[in-house]
C-alpha cells in the first residue's frame, strides 16, 4: 500500500467526519436523512458506507472521546470498511475533523490506522486478497510531516510483526526469525548480532538451553544496538522480547486448543524488533541494546522435566516445576546477558508470559510490574500516547514466597498457588539486578479473535507503539 500525506487521490473513495453537526456538502441532505431514518448514528461512533454519484462516501461519527486509542480505532474501521466496499483507493478527508485533537496527533494516527485497517494476513491463501492500494491523508496546517512519517513507519512495521507473529511454527523457526531480524535491519542505522547454539552454550545461557533441549530446531539469540545518544554512550536500556517461536508447554502440556496458536509466544521478540527498528529509523535519541532470545519447547526424551534444578547464565540454580513456566527461564538469560555483556542501566521486557494477564485485564490491556518512579511515568506517558493501555501490577513483597525451593535458589513457578501473573513477574525482578526495571506482560493484547477496525484475526502487533513511545519519553528524560 502506498501511503501519502496531502497527496493526489483522484477517483477515492472519501471519509469525512459526521458529529451530528451540518453535514459536507454536496451530501448533507442524504446524510440527513440516514440520521433521521436511525441509519446512522454518528453520536455512538459509526461507520457508514454511502454510495453517490461521485463514488463511495464513508461517514464516520463520534469517538467515545478524543483518545489515541479511540481514535485509531474509528479511523480504523473507516479504512476497513472501505476495504470490504472494494475500494481502490481512499482519501481520509482529516479536515472535516469537528474535534479538538492536534493536526500532528490526528495525522499520526491516521496513518497508523490505514496500515493496521488496511491489513489482512493471506499467506497461506491460494489467492492473494490486496486490498487498498494507496491512501491519502489530507489535513491542512504546518509541522505535520515529522508526525505522518512516525505514523507510516510505526504501521508498516505493526505490519510486519503481525505478519511474522502469524507465520506458523513451521514456517518461522528460530533460525528463520533470525534471518527475519536481519532483513528488517537491512540498510537501517544499527547493528545484528546472532549468536548460535554454540555461542549460547559459551556464554552460559543454561535456562535458554534447559528450555531448547527437547526441540528439533536449534535456538539463536539476537542482539540489537543502536546508540542514538552518542554523548552519553554508558546510557543503555536493555529491551527484551520473549522469542518461543511455538510453545507446547514440555511435559507440562498445554491443552489441545490452547497449542493451536502457541505459535504466537514469540510476540514479545516480534514487537522488540519492529519497535526497535521504527525508533532507530525514526532517529531517537537514545541507546538502545535488544535482546532477543528464541527457541521451541517441545516434547522429547532430552527435554528437561519438572522435577529438574537447572543453572542459569546469572549463576542461580532453579527448581523446574513446571515446564510450561519457560519464558521467564529464557528471559532470565537475556536480562543477564544485556546487564552483563551489554552494559544496560535500565531494563525493559515484554513477553507474552502468563494466562493470569488475559484472566486479570482481558484482551486489551498490557499487565506491567513496575517500581521505578522514571519507568512508571515513561511507560504511562508513553500508554497515553500510544493508545495501549496499561495497569500495574500488585508487587507484593509477601508473592515472593510462592518461589521458595527447599534444593534450589527459587522454583520457576508456584505449582498452582498464588497469582501467577505476579508471580512470574516475581521471578524475573531475581535476574535484574536490582536496576530500574519495566515488565510487560503482553499476553491479552497480542491475539485477537476478532475482526475490527485495526485489528484483524490473529496476531495484533500490540506493543510496537507502546515501545516506541517509551523509548521517545526516555530519549526525552
Amino acid at each position: 500500500m502506498e501511503l501519502l500525506l496531502n497527496g493526489k487521490a483522484a477517483g477515492a473513495a472519501q471519509v469525512v467526519f459526521c458529529w451530528g453537526e451540518p453535514c459536507p456538502p454536496p451530501y448533507g441532505e442524504q446524510v440527513e436523512r440516514l440520521i433521521s431514518a436511525g441509519r446512522f448514528r454518528p453520536q455512538e461512533g459509526q461507520v457508514k458506507a454511502l454510495e453517490t454519484e461521485d463514488g463511495l462516501l464513508i461517514l464516520a461519527g463520534k469517538p467515545e472521546k478524543e483518545d489515541a486509542r479511540l481514535v485509531k480505532q474509528l479511523l480504523g474501521r473507516a479504512v476497513r470498511l472501505a476495504r470490504e466496499e472494494r475500494a481502490g483507493t481512499l482519501e481520509i478527508d482529516l479536515d472535516s475533523w469537528p474535534g479538538e485533537m492536534a493536526g500532528a496527533e490526528l495525522v499520526r494516527a491516521a496513518a497508523i490506522a490505514a496500515w493496521e485497517g488496511n491489513y489482512v494476513f493471506d499467506r497461506y491463501r491460494s489467492k492473494d486478497d490486496p486490498g487498498l492500494e494507496r491512501v491519502s491523508i489530507k489535513r491542512s496546517g504546518e509541522g505535520l510531516e515529522r508526525a505522518f512519517q512516525e505514523g507510516d513507519r510505526l504501521g508498516r512495521n505493526v505490519a510486519e510483526a503481525r505478519d511474522t507473529i502469524n507465520r506458523t511454527s513451521r514456517d518461522m523457526t528460530p533460525e528463520t526469525m533470525a534471518g527475519w531480524v536481519l532483513e528488517l535491519a537491512k540498510d537501517g542505522p544499527y547493528e545484528v548480532e546472532i549468536l548460535d547454539e554454540e555461542a549460547l552454550r559459551a556464554a552460559g545461557a543454561v535456562a535458554m538451553l534447559s528450555v531448547s533441549a527437547g526441540a528439533h530446531n536449534p535456538p539463536r539469540m539476537a542482539v540489537l544496538r543502536y546508540r542514538g545518544n552518542p554523548e552519553h554512550p554508558d546510557d543503555v536500556t536493555g529491551v527484551l522480547g520473549k522469542g518461543l517461536t511455538y510453545d507446547s508447554g514440555g511435559l507440562s502440556l498445554k491443552t489441545k486448543k490452547g497449542m493451536i496458536t502457541m505459535h504466537h509466544d514469540m510476540s514479545g521478540a516480534a514487537v522488540t524488533a519492529a519497535a526497535f527498528d521504527a525508533a532507530a529509523r525514526m532517529g531517537l535519541p537514545v541507546n538502545l541494546t535488544a535482546v532477543l532470545p528464541m527457541c521451541e519447547n517441545m516434547l522429547a526424551p532430552q527435554g528437561y522435566r519438572p522435577g529438574d534444578v537447572i543453572g542459569t547464565m546469572d549463576g542461580k540454580t532453579v527448581l523446574v516445576t513446571s515446564t510450561d513456566a519457560e519464558g521467564r527461564l529464557v528471559l532470565a538469560d537475556a536480562l543477564t546477558w544485556a546487564i552483563r555483556k551489554e552494559g544496560a542501566k535500565r531494563l525493559v521486557d515484554i513477553a507474552t508470559l502468563t494466562g493470569g494477564a488475559v484472566a486479570a485485564f482481558g484482551p486489551l490491556i498490557h499487565a506491567v510490574a513496575v517500581e521505578d518512579t522514571e519507568l512508571i511515568r515513561a511507560v504511562q506517558e508513553a500508554s497515553d500516547t500510544s493508545g495501549e493501555p496499561v495497569w500495574r501490577m500488585p508487587m507484593l513483597a509477601d508473592y515472593k514466597s510462592y518461589l521458595k525451593a527447599e534444593h534450589a535458589d527459587l522454583a520457576n513457578s508456584s505449582g498452582g498457588a498464588g497469582p501467577s501473573m505476579i508471580n512470574g513477574a516475581m521471578f524475573l525482578r531475581e535476574f535484574t539486578q536490582s536496576l530500574p526495571w519495566l515488565h510487560i506482560d503482553c499476553a491479552g493484547p497480542s491475539w485477537t479473535e476478532k475482526t475490527d477496525g485495526c485489528r484483524f484475526w490473529g496476531a495484533t502487533g500490540a506493543g510496537t507503539a507502546l515501545l516506541f513511545e517509551l523509548f521517545r519519553q526516555l530519549a526525552e528524560k
